[in-house]
């Protein structure tokens, strides 16, 4: 079985923290796709409450090239078993809004990366991924490796695709996501370097067909964050957890 892939998924299950494992369907449709994504999730930043929010989502894809809010991306290689794709995809943060007392001075931006996607089918469901990401956008010029291992079960076109993987990122990458910087530190603040980290995550996700244009897919998901991590200033939870629904409509 190949992979659970829609426009909305490719959204939905970008974590909080880590860039998505996984590539694109090589046999997703060619056209427009749009949809809707409701999310809630919890917060290891103190001064953050537990978030939730709606947005919009948009895709294009034509041949190997596809086109929306998640990105730009290419697939280099595309077979039933075995996809190879490279683009520029967004990486978001809760930090972008920061205006509470506890996160005072720090504030993140959208930034963007460099991707190398590999997604590989092993047969029986199984499934493997591997993504590489370099930011290109000034900010930080951190890395990150995501790996995971999944297995699907499709049963009269309804998907159940469980995930169990991690996440390296390099010291500039966590230091923008979890650190604080020495123009940052403040008297109760003190200036923090996690260094290189390893964030483990697992996931669940479905999708349901609705009609043939129209798709419903759920996705939860929870991160578990390292000591280096959460003995940050600004960091107050070790367990992220999220969850998303969302429908899509393809022309």
């Amino acid at each position: 079985m190949r992979h659970l892939s829609t426009p909305v998924m490719a959204l939905m299950t970008i974590p909080l923290f880590t860039a998505p494992a996984t590539a694109k369907d090589w046999n997703e449709p060619d056209g427009l796709s749009l949809g809707v994504i409701a999310t809630a999730s919890t917060s290891p930043y103190k001064g953050k409450d537990n978030q939730t929010a709606l947005y919009p989502t948009l895709n294009y894809k034509q041949g190997p090239v596809s086109l929306g809010t998640d990105g730009l991306t290419y697939e280099l290689i595309q077979s039933p078993f075995l996809s190879v794709t490279t683009g520029i995809v967004p990486r978001f943060t809760a930090l972008m809004s920061t205006k509470t007392p506890e996160l005072s001075g720090i504030k993140r931006k959208v930034t963007g990366d460099f991707l190398l996607g590999l997604d590989l089918e092993l047969g029986g469901g199984l499934g493997t991924s591997l993504a590489l990401k370099q930011e290109i956008t000034g900010e930080h010029a951190g890395q990150e490796i995501v790996g995971a291992a999944r297995y699907g079960i499709l049963q009269d076109n309804f998907g159940l695709e469980f995930t169990a993987g991690a996440a390296w990122q390099s010291k500039e990458l966590s230091r923008y996501t979890w650190g604080v910087s020495k123009s940052e530190a403040r008297a109760n603040r003190a200036a923090y370097a996690p260094g290189d980290v390893v964030i483990p995550f697992v996931g669940v996700s479905t999708v349901a067909p609705l009609s043939d244009s129209l798709t419903f897919a759920t996705s939860v998901r929870a991160e578990f964050l390292p000591k280096t991590i959460t003995n940050s200033p600004i960091v107050k939870k070790k367990d992220v957890f999220s969850a998303s629904v969302g429908l899509s409509y393809d022309y």
